[in-house]
């Protein structure tokens, strides 16, 4: 039980990392207007208006990625159950994300695809990381 409640806290932990560094790397793309206020919604909201696709497609894969390995370290930590602790992390991921759609105007391909991408993205993961068998 132990090692499920770790494995799902680490497959979070590094999920979150990997979204970070990804959007890092599309704010250095896409770098964003100076004098942004983060704190601000409206300012957020303004900015999610006039960003180019790129960045917004940069965010998207931030998402996928950071899903991909949140179930790959589960994964790994688990050992058993694999699948489930992935999906777990995933589903934790998912409401992350969530908080940032319903807090930060996201046009609505972004909502559907934040929804959509982080339980499959997550069992993706589960499955990279389990053994393959010798054909």
């Amino acid at each position: 039980m132990l090692r499920s409640v770790l494995s799902v806290l680490a497959g979070v932990i590094a999920g979150v990392l990997v979204i970070a560094l990804v959007e890092s790397l599309g704010h250095m793309l896409f770098p964003p207007p100076p004098g942004l206020e983060v704190h601000n919604p409206e300012s957020l909201a303004r900015l999610m208006s006039q960003i180019p696709i790129g960045a917004m497609i940069a965010v998207v894969v931030a998402w996928a990625c950071g899903s991909i390995t949140a179930g790959f370290a589960a994964a790994k930590v688990a050992r058993q159950r694999h699948t489930t602790v992935a999906l777990v992390a995933g589903g934790i991921l998912l409401c992350l994300g969530g908080y940032s759609l319903v807090t930060i105007h996201h046009p609505l391909w972004m909502t559907v695809l934040g929804i959509l991408f982080p339980l499959p993205a997550a069992w993706s993961g589960a499955r990279l990381a389990s053994p393959r068998s010798a054909a």
